[in-house]
């Protein structure tokens, strides 16, 4: 009997058979859809935490806009000295920059994690698992041994 001729054989029938196989691609496909589904909670839980730092964040730079604006009110009426109002309007300018640049921050955060929610074709990855244990060695040899 020729044994490498024989093993391409059953090489052969076995990647059709399980290729073809619906047990299989069910129990694939519910190996991988749960990780993704695992993953897509964690995504919506970042982002959710995300979208609420991203409203603090705004909340916080619309109080430095009205706290800017009450200190040069003041500073215009003559009711606040005019070195220390200055001072502190720089200081809630810097502030209020390092705010925005926060915000922008989060809000590419955000995009990011909605980038991640990508579909997921599981029927290619079936296939490129199957053609990965159709090369591997040690995958095709259990395979022609039953195991």
């Amino acid at each position: 009997m020729n044994m490498p001729k024989t093993d391409q054989y059953l090489l052969e029938h076995i990647q059709s058979v399980v290729s073809n196989s619906h047990l299989l691609k069910e129990r694939f496909k519910s190996v991988v859809l749960s990780s993704k589904f695992d993953k897509g909670k964690d995504l919506s839980k970042q982002e959710i935490k995300l979208e609420e730092k991203c409203k603090s964040l705004i909340r916080r730079q619309e109080q430095t806009y009205e706290n800017i604006i009450l200190m040069e009110t003041d500073l215009v009426q003559g009711r606040r000295e005019k070195k220390i109002t200055q001072g502190i309007l720089k200081r809630l300018r810097t502030e209020l920059d390092s705010l925005k640049d926060e915000v922008t921050k989060t809000e590419l955060e955000i995009q990011n994690l909605s980038s991640e929610r990508v579909w997921l074709d599981w029927v290619s990855k079936y296939g490129e698992d199957l053609k990965y244990q159709m090369t591997d060695k040690e995958h095709r040899s259990s395979w022609i041994k039953g195991r």
